[in-house]
């Protein structure tokens, strides 16, 4: 199991490749067995499903930008 800095270093990476829509890099730092659930377009399995769930979601908010805040988590 990764240790909490490890985390911190992939979750920042991963939010730096959501500012930027890098699909790609977002899929590649996400879990084999990730699952995306969204009432707008379903639920998708797998790093396949999780690519094809942003491209879909950009392709219909194209030219959405999302500034990140304040991010918290439960311990």
């Amino acid at each position: 199991m990764a240790n909490e800095k490890d985390m911190i270093q992939t979750f920042s990476a991963w939010i730096t490749a959501f500012i930027v829509h890098e699909i790609l890099k977002m899929v590649a730092l996400l879990a084999v067995d990730v699952n995306n659930s969204s009432i707008m377009f379903g639920i998708y399995n797998g790093r396949e499903g999780a690519n094809k769930y942003w491209q879909e979601l950009y392709n219909v908010f194209h030219g959405t930008n999302v500034n990140l805040v304040t991010i918290t988590a439960d311990e």
